[in-house]
C-alpha cells in the first residue's frame, strides 16, 4: 500500500486516539473517593464507565467490563440491589475474552497494532473473574438465597482450578498468533524480528521485581476455598465444607483453617460461631514505566536506524491499612484474625505470564509506527509535512502504558470465629476501632450489627480506609 493512500489513515487514527484515547471515567478519581471520599459518588462514575444501560447490539466500550466490576463491587459493599447486574455482565464479558484469549487475543490483526494498548477492549486477568464469582456469591448470601450462593462458590472454584489449563492453551494461542502477526505480508518490519526479539529481551530482563514471586506459580485464592468451606459448613454440608477447608490448608497450612476443619469434621457441634471475614486494603496495581528502544526501520531507500520511546506497565504491590485485626468483647478478650491471603502473588503471577506478549505488541507496534513515519517523509511538499506531523503526533500521543485494574478489590483477606456469648464486640484494625456487632440472646433484635447467639453466623467486613462496609451474610 502507498504511503499517500494511508495518509488519510493517519489523520484519522490521530483524530480516533483524541477521541477514545482517554476513558470517559477516571480510574484514579473514583479510586480516590472509594477509599478517601463519596463511595456513592465513586458508585455513580464506575457505573457511568459500565455500559450497563447501553441498548443490546451496541459496540462495546474499551472500559466496559472495568467499570462493571468495579461498580459490581462498590454497589455490593453498598448493599446496592443493581449490584448483581453489574457483576452479571461483567461475568459475561468475561465469558467472551476467555474464549478469545486473554493474551493470544492480543494478536487479532494488524490493524489493531495501530492503536495503543489503552484503546482495546480490557481484557483483564483470570483471579478477577474468580472474584466477580466470590462477590455474587456474598451477594447472594446476604440477601439469602444459599442455593445460588452455593453456584456461585462452586463457578469460582472451578474457574480456579482451570487456570492453570487455561495459560498453558493460551499461551500456545499467542505464541502462534504473535509468529504469525511477525511473518504476515502487512509487517513491513518483519526483516527485523530479530532485533525486535533483542529489545524485548533486554526489557524483560529489567522487571526485576517479578522474581520476588518467581517460586510462586499458582492461581488460587485461598480465601474462596475458606469462605466456601465456612458457608457449606453453616448450611449443613459437611462433606463439601471438609473439601474446600482442605483445600484452602493445601495452598496455605493456615492454622486457623486447620482449626475449622478440625471444628467441622467433629461428629456433633452443639455449640454456635460467629465468623467474620475482613477484607483490607487496596489490590496490587501498575505504574507506567518509560524504555528506550533501537529498531531498524525499512524504507524505500533502505535501512534507518531510529530511537524510540516505549511505556509499559510495571506491577505494584498492594497497599495494607492495617497489619493485624482484633475482636475485643466487653470482657476484655481479645481474639486475633488470622491473614489467610494476599492478592499479590495471583497478580504478579499473572502478570509474568501476560509480559512477553504485551512487550512483544508493542515493540511491534512501535515498529509499525516509525515505519509509517519514515514513508510519510519521503513524499516531500505539504503533504509529506502534515503526513510527517501527524505520524509523530500520533506515536507520542499512542505510547502510554495500559494501567488499567480493578481498583475497588482488598489486597488482604483475614477471619476470625468466636464461640456465641452475649454481648458487644469491637473490632480493631491494629489501633483504629472500625466497626461494632452485638451477640444477642433475643433473636426478635436481629440487624445488620446485632447477631443471635443461638446461630451460625457469617459476617463481611471492608476495610476500604475512610469507608468501612459491614454486612451480615449468614445467620443460620
Amino acid at each position: 500500500m502507498e504511503i499517500r493512500k494511508i495518509l488519510p489513515m493517519i489523520l484519522f487514527g490521530c483524530f480516533a486516539l483524541l477521541w477514545t484515547g482517554c476513558s470517559s471515567v477516571s480510574l484514579k478519581e473514583v479510586t480516590s473517593q472509594y477509599y478517601n471520599g463519596d463511595v456513592n459518588k465513586a458508585l455513580k462514575l464506575a457505573e457511568s464507565g459500565s455500559a450497563i444501560h447501553k441498548k443490546q447490539n451496541t459496540q462495546a466500550g474499551a472500559d466496559d467490563l472495568l467499570w462493571q466490576i468495579q461498580a459490581g463491587v462498590i454497589a455490593f459493599e453498598l448493599q446496592k440491589p443493581e449490584a448483581l447486574k453489574f457483576l452479571e455482565k461483567a461475568e459475561g464479558n468475561i465469558k467472551v475474552i476467555e474464549e478469545k484469549g486473554l493474551m493470544s487475543g492480543l494478536f487479532e490483526n494488524f490493524g489493531a497494532l495501530l492503536v495503543n494498548d489503552t484503546v482495546i477492549p480490557y481484557r483483564g486477568y483470570l483471579y478477577e473473574g474468580v472474584m466477580v464469582n466470590y462477590y455474587k456469591a456474598l451477594y447472594y448470601m446476604a440477601h439469602k438465597d444459599g442455593a445460588n450462593a452455593r453456584i456461585e462458590l462452586n463457578r469460582a472454584s472451578d474457574r480456579q482450578r482451570r487456570a492453570k489449563e487455561y495459560y498453558e492453551k493460551d499461551i500456545a494461542q499467542a505464541k502462534k498468533a504473535q509468529t504469525k502477526m511477525l511473518e504476515s505480508k502487512e509487517n513491513k518490519a518483519k526483516q527485523s524480528s530479530a532485533d525486535q526479539g533483542k529489545e524485548a529481551d533486554k526489557i524483560l530482563a529489567s522487571y526485576s521485581n517479578l522474581s520476588e514471586f518467581q517460586n510462586f506459580n499458582g492461581y488460587i485464592n485461598p480465601f474462596v476455598d475458606y469462605v466456601s468451606g465456612v458457608f457449606f459448613y453453616i448450611q449443613g454440608d459437611q462433606g463439601k465444607s471438609q473439601d474446600f477447608l482442605k483445600e484452602a490448608m493445601g495452598v496455605t497450612q493456615n492454622l486457623a483453617i486447620q482449626k475449622d476443619f478440625e471444628l467441622v469434621s467433629q461428629k456433633r457441634i452443639d455449640k454456635k460461631y460467629t465468623w467474620i471475614l475482613i477484607e483490607d486494603g487496596i489490590a496490587p496495581s501498575k505504574s507506567e514505566k518509560g524504555f528506550s528502544i533501537t529498531l531498524p526501520v525499512f524504507t524505500g531507500d533502505g535501512v534507518s536506524i531510529m530511537n524510540a520511546s516505549l511505556a509499559l506497565p510495571d506491577p505494584k504491590r498492594g497497599v495494607d491499612f492495617a497489619t493485624s485485626y482484633t475482636l475485643l468483647d466487653n470482657q476484655g478478650k481479645s481474639t486475633e484474625a488470622s491473614m489467610i491471603a494476599t492478592l499479590n502473588p495471583l497478580f504478579f503471577n499473572e502478570f509474568k505470564k501476560q509480559l512477553p506478549f504485551i512487550v512483544t505488541r508493542n515493540i511491534l507496534s512501535m515498529a509499525v509506527k516509525l515505519g509509517v513515519q519514515a514513508g510519510v517523509a519521503q513524499i516531500g511538499g505539504t503533504a509529506g509535512l502534515i503526513g510527517n506531523l501527524a505520524g509523530a503526533l500520533y506515536s507520542r500521543a499512542s505510547t502510554s502504558a495500559d494501567l488499567r485494574i480493578v481498583s475497588t478489590f482488598p489486597n488482604a483477606f483475614y477471619a476470625l470465629r468466636v464461640e456465641n456469648n452475649q454481648g458487644e464486640y469491637e473490632l480493631f484494625a491494629g489501633k483504629r476501632k472500625i466497626a461494632r456487632i452485638t451477640l444477642s440472646d433475643n433473636c426478635d433484635k436481629i440487624s445488620s450489627e446485632a447477631f443471635c447467639t443461638n446461630q451460625n453466623n457469617m459476617v463481611y467486613v471492608r476495610n476500604a480506609n475512610h469507608n468501612v462496609f459491614l454486612i451480615n451474610l449468614i445467620s443460620k
